[in-house]
């Protein structure tokens, strides 16, 4: 009995510390020109995640984004478009984009396709900076 209670005792500590565990926040997703101007006008560094709700590839991505968006908040932008966007539509067009998940940097234009292990990912994004 004693370790019936024990181990009961464990897995409600866990459970309630998976509860409470705090995750990144989400990045801003990008829904009018005006705000992708915003971005793209600023003289801060910026990565745009073009991704898809039915995209399984960006699902596993996003939290990887969210987290390494989290740590660099301070020195680059982090913004997410939905690829099926009909008002980004012009934006979408001109990055050419063949295959999701994909990241282009600005001001640089570098652009990656795929989902990426958090630490490429961070990386990438870490190499923006130099």
């Amino acid at each position: 009995m004693n370790h019936t209670l024990k181990a009961l005792t464990l897995i409600s500590t866990l459970l309630a510390a998976s509860l409470f565990a705090t995750k990144a926040p989400e990045t801003q997703e990008i829904r009018t020109m005006k705000e992708y101007e915003e971005v793209i006008n600023s003289k801060k560094p910026a990565i745009i995640f073009f991704h898809a709700s039915w995209c399984s590839a960006c699902k596993m991505m996003k939290p990887r984004f969210d987290e390494v968006a989290q740590e660099l908040k301070d020195k680059i932008t982090f913004v997410k478009i939905n690829i099926d966007s009909k008002a980004l539509k012009s934006v979408i067009d001109k990055a050419d984009i063949e295959a999701i998940p994909t990241f282009i940097t600005h001001p640089k234009g570098i652009k990656k396709e795929g989902a990426l292990p958090k630490k490429k990912f961070l990386a990438f994004a870490k190499s923006q900076l130099a």
